[in-house]
């Protein structure tokens, strides 16, 4: 796939243009016949948008070209790999394709199971160790109104992004049929003997969750027929909470990777605050780990 050859049909300068013609036009509206600008206030008013206006856009587009630069530096640098997501959420699977790592579903990417659900680290190992045994079972699904979506309560798993009851009628049906077809690309993703790059997502990872992603870590290393397997753990705390890694000291393999970061301000959920200027810089430095990380792999095995 060349990446010149590749076009956003969600942008374009003509729609743009369009678009802030319609609000330029309601401002002068607002000033020439809604209402009409008049005295030295209402002046000052209009030199202050003026000013304001010009900064924001400017701010704007300085952000979305640099997302775009770097999302195409990484697109190109790491083209040869396969990234995979193991959740424990979506973060993995958002941060590696908004930053250029992996292809998105409108380039043809197919969605995996870990990709848009909830995932504990434990349930993980056992379901890549049993076969995903149970994991779309009808005694194990229940829809919740309140959630508006199902859970697997045996693996405490949550599927997140299937909203709505359809998922849940004629038992299950949809639901199976979404997830069937992740579950049998995951399965070929551990056949595929493609550079492989595994990326798990850790949320204030306690003694617990780092022995259960211990065990899925090794259990991915012996289960991928990759030429190059590595795992890339992203483990994130509290604002202000120091970063602890003492539970996994010790863990050393071949090819496995961390990166531990504390999140940038309180309150920070990462698919909202990354609209943020700080939340922005957050998911850039997480970015910009990874590739620093990969390409160093990549060195040392010339």
């Amino acid at each position: 796939m060349k990446i010149d050859e590749i076009f956003n049909a969600k942008f374009s300068a003509a729609d743009a243009e369009s678009q802030l013609k319609k609000v330029l036009h309601q401002w002068w509206y607002n000033n020439s016949h809604a209402g009409l600008a008049l005295s030295r206030s209402d002046l000052y008013e209009i030199v202050l948008a003026r000013d304001r206006s010009r900064d924001l856009l400017d701010r704007l587009f300085t952000r979305i070209l640099e997302e775009a630069e770097v999302r195409r530096d990484n697109f190109s640098t790491f083209s040869s790999w396969k990234f995979v997501s193991l959740g424990e959420d979506c973060f993995s699977r958002s941060l590696t394709t908004r930053w250029g790592f992996k292809k998105s579903a409108g380039l043809g990417e197919k969605s995996r199971p870990f990709d848009l659900a909830v995932h504990p680290p434990g349930a993980l190992k056992t379901l890549i160790d049993e076969d995903f045994s149970g994991y779309l079972d009808s005694e194990n699904l229940e829809f919740s109104e309140r959630a508006n979506h199902c859970f697997n309560r045996k693996y405490g798993i949550g599927f997140n992004h299937e909203t709505g009851a359809d998922y849940a009628k004629d038992d299950f049906k949809k639901l199976k049929e979404v997830y069937s077809r992740r579950v049998s690309t995951f399965k070929g993703d551990l056949l595929d003997t493609a550079r492989t790059c595994f990326v798990l997502h850790l949320e204030n990872p306690g003694e617990k969750k780092w022995a259960d992603a211990e065990r899925l870590i090794d259990t991915l290393l012996e289960k991928s027929a990759s030429v190059d397997p590595v795992v890339m753990c992203i483990s994130t705390f509290r604002f202000g909470e120091k970063v602890d890694a003492t539970a996994r000291f010790g863990f050393e393999r071949k090819g496995v990777y961390f990166i531990e970061k504390s999140y940038p301000f309180p309150k920070y959920v990462w698919h909202v605050s990354n609209r943020t200027e700080e939340g922005k810089e957050f998911e850039k430095s997480v970015a910009a780990d990874v590739a620093n990380l990969l390409v160093a792999h990549s060195d040392n095995l010339v």
